[in-house]
């Protein structure tokens, strides 16, 4: 096994850990799909909420909750993202189940 990874499988372990205690985890490098292969993956924020802020990136279904990403700099620079995965509140997984069910 090489040193990166080593480095990128201890950045995943650390990140599984923050995501399980917290619900959440900040990373510049990962989403919730390179932690947790088996969540499942949506597309982009802006293509199934039409009024979704740019910084919101991505939608995520793990463990029967929903989830997005997003920027918190938010500089429009990909070079300077972070992004924070968390779980949405109920009024907006109502909104995005809803959303998602037009779709199909």
């Amino acid at each position: 096994m090489s040193v990166n990874q080593q480095v990128t499988n201890c950045e995943i372990s650390e990140l599984k850990v923050q995501f399980k205690k917290y619900d959440t985890f900040a990373s510049d490098n990962y989403e919730l799909t390179d932690i947790f292969p088996e969540a499942r993956s949506f597309g982009n924020v802006s293509d199934i909420l039409k009024d979704a802020p740019r910084c919101l990136r991505k939608v995520y279904e793990y463990m029967g909750n929903i989830y997005i990403s997003g920027d918190i700099n938010d500089t429009g620079n990909i070079e300077d993202e972070i992004i924070v995965v968390g779980k949405v509140k109920p009024f907006l997984e109502t909104k995005v189940r809803n959303a998602l069910k037009r779709m199909q």
